[in-house]
Parts: C-alpha cells; structure tokens; sequence
C-alpha cells in the first residue's frame, strides 16, 4: 500500500489528509487521468494544488475530485475498497486560535500525533508492505526517526518529499484543502460529497500542549 499525505491549517484547525492506494502505479494513473481532464478544460498546470484550483479553476477541482473517487485501473474497474481516503485533524486551542499557522515546535507535534492516528487506521492485511510520502516542510526530518520506528512495526518506510518529484502528494493536497473548507463549514464548498464515499476513517484528535 502507498499512502500520499499532506497537511493544511486554517485559524482553528490542523489538518492532516491521506489517499491510500494499493501502489504507486495506481497512484501515478490518478494523477494521469487529472492532467488528462485539465486539457479537456484548456487549463495548463504543472501541478494540482487545491488552494490555486479552488480560486482559479473550480470546475477543474470539482471534476478532480469525482475522478479521484471513481479511479479505474487500466481496462478493469477495481473494487472501491482498493483506494481510499483518511484524515485527522486537531482543533487548536484557544491561545492558538486566530494565528495562521502554529509555531514549528507545536507543529511537529501535532503532525507526530494525527501521523499515528491516520497510520493505525489504516486498512492494512498482515502481509501487505506500508510505503508512506509526507509532503516535506521545515523540521520534518527532525520525526523521521520516531516514524521510522513506528512504521517498523508495520513493515512500513517513509520518505519525505515535494509534489514536483512525488506526483501522489498532489492527490492529498487536493484532499486536504477541500476536507478543511468542509470542516470549516464553507457554504461554497459542496465538493465533499465526492469524498466522503471513500472516507475510510475521519477523527478529531487531542493533542496535549
């Protein structure tokens, strides 16, 4: 299983978006089929980024999203179960409220524990192999150790990387920005009805300070 993940805050909450597919072949597809659809729409971008589609292209995000939550392999439709969508997210306290983002030490421990929580609930078997891309910020590196020891009980590794070279992650940007406009109650944002059906687990997460 390879699990794209990214993050995104507004003034009340962290959030942390996944899309889980059964390999990178499947993933890369996804994004194929998204760059196929924005030249159907006569839209040249070198990457989907959910913030530049919801305030230039919506149409282009609407159709991303019912792309990504109906994807097809090659000639054979599989099985829904097959990909699917996870998230956490924290609700900041009061004296965090009202900043745009969260000092990087908060930050690094809020991304440690909504990590934990996405990755143990993920659908794993006992025999599948865990690959796991965060997109990269400042001090990420600083967890890889305490990831790594996480994932070495799922059989899992992780890498950090940009959504230039690690193409999947552009699929958990577009998750994670349209989740935290639902979460926010953004009375334009009607796009969360593509999401949901493949939503395999959602959840508030407390983080002590």
């Amino acid at each position: 299983m390879v699990v794209s993940i990214d993050e995104s805050q507004d003034t009340e909450r962290f959030v942390l978006r996944a899309i889980a597919t059964p390999d990178m072949v499947t993933a890369q597809g996804i994004v194929g089929d998204l760059r196929k659809a924005a030249r159907q729409l006569h839209v040249a971008l070198h990457e989907f980024h959910e913030a530049d589609l919801y305030r230039d292209h919506p149409r282009l995000l609407t159709r991303s999203l019912e792309l990504m939550s109906t994807a097809k392999r090659k000639k054979h439709p599989y099985p829904r179960r097959e990909v699917c969508f996870l998230g956490t997210y924290y609700i900041k306290a009061s004296t965090e409220q009202h900043k745009p983002t969260l000092t990087q030490r908060r930050m690094l421990t809020v991304y440690f524990e909504l990590l934990q929580a996405l990755i143990w609930a993920l659908p794993l078997t006992p025999q599948e192999k865990l690959t796991v891309i965060c997109d990269w910020f400042q001090g990420c590196l600083t967890l890889q150790s305490a990831v790594d020891s996480l994932l070495a009980e799922l059989n899992g590794t992780l890498a950090f990387g940009n959504s230039a070279t690690q193409k999947p992650l552009q699929l958990a940007d577009l998750l994670v920005g349209t989740l935290r406009r639902h979460l926010a109650g953004d009375r334009n944002e009607d796009r969360f009805c593509f999401v949901k059906p493949l939503l395999h687990h959602l959840g508030a997460v407390s983080v002590k300070q």
